[in-house]
């Protein structure tokens, strides 16, 4: 395979309607595959995996990225992180 066959290759990888897997998803976040599997496809709200024949697990690349841009850290104008309290948070008494 030269080079610009790999080069396609791994943008077809990166296209929406690509189906990822563990190492797809690690590549991506620049997480460690156990990572992924432990802490990132398990957490609440990830998207469903697809489950095909062979046991194995895909995920559709453009919920993956829809998700993690969800999870990214607000800033404020001046470029410093924004605290932002849980909604579960109880405010009285805390001021």
């Amino acid at each position: 395979m030269n080079n610009v066959e790999k080069l396609v290759e791994r943008l077809m990888r990166y296209a929406d309607d690509a189906l990822w897997n563990y190492d797809d998803i690690a590549e991506y976040t620049h997480l460690g595959r156990q990572t992924v599997q432990k802490k990132i496809v398990t957490e609440t709200g990830f998207p469903r995996a697809i489950r095909l024949p062979s046991g194995g697990r895909r995920w559709i690349a453009k919920e993956v990225k829809d998700y993690l841009k969800r999870q990214r850290e607000p800033y404020a104008s001046d470029g410093a992180k924004v605290r932002i309290k849980p909604a579960s948070t109880p405010s009285v008494g805390l001021e």
